[in-house]
């Protein structure tokens, strides 16, 4: 089955893409990964799980774009960076400055009331949505940073219990240790 065997690929490519950010935090990967799907379909819950595995500090997921790319963003520092129910859509100006994120090692942070610095930025940068057309992607010039893909509804038709419980085991030291 073509489809099957695809969806074989894309997931070996994500399970590596993941490995690689555990295993050299300091590697930019220079992708953003785009899901789309319905609600309800896990996307957040698996994220959040590599959040974990990364640690807490090294992890934001945030659902204002200003945070990873307004003047005084503050999602900076972080190796893994989720931007939740995201549309930034006919926001052109972040396009530069997404692109920017997604393959530059090095950040200008502008805090509040501060003096402007450079960091290394070392994030790679989730985008999650329930909606169509969620960034300014230039498809026309075929844009290599990112990739986008529709999740299945598989696991959309459990109930609360079930998703309740995966969470619960996601979220046992053990797991991620494992």
């Amino acid at each position: 089955n073509p489809d099957k065997e695809m969806q074989n690929r894309c997931f070996i490519f994500l399970r590596n893409l993941i490995a690689c950010k555990i295993q050299h935090p300091r590697r930019k990967t220079g992708i953003c990964i785009i899901m789309e799907s319905l609600q309800g379909a896990g996307k957040n819950v698996f994220w959040d799980v590599c959040g974990r595995i990364l640690g807490s500090e090294q992890y934001l997921c945030t659902s204002k774009a200003n945070d990873v790319l307004g003047e005084h963003a503050e999602a900076v520092g972080k190796l893994l960076v989720v931007m939740n129910e995201c549309q930034v859509g006919s926001k052109r100006e972040y396009e530069g400055l997404l692109k920017s994120r997604i393959t530059e090692t090095k950040l200008r942070v502008n805090p509040k009331h501060a003096r402007p610095f450079d960091i290394e930025d070392f994030a790679m940068i989730i985008a999650l949505t329930n909606k169509s057309n969620p960034l300014p992607i230039d498809v026309s010039s075929m844009d290599r940073r990112f990739i986008s893909w529709e999740c299945g509804l598989a696991y959309r038709k459990k109930n609360s219990t079930w998703w309740q419980g995966l969470v619960d085991y996601f979220n046992t030291p053990e797991f991620i240790a494992a």
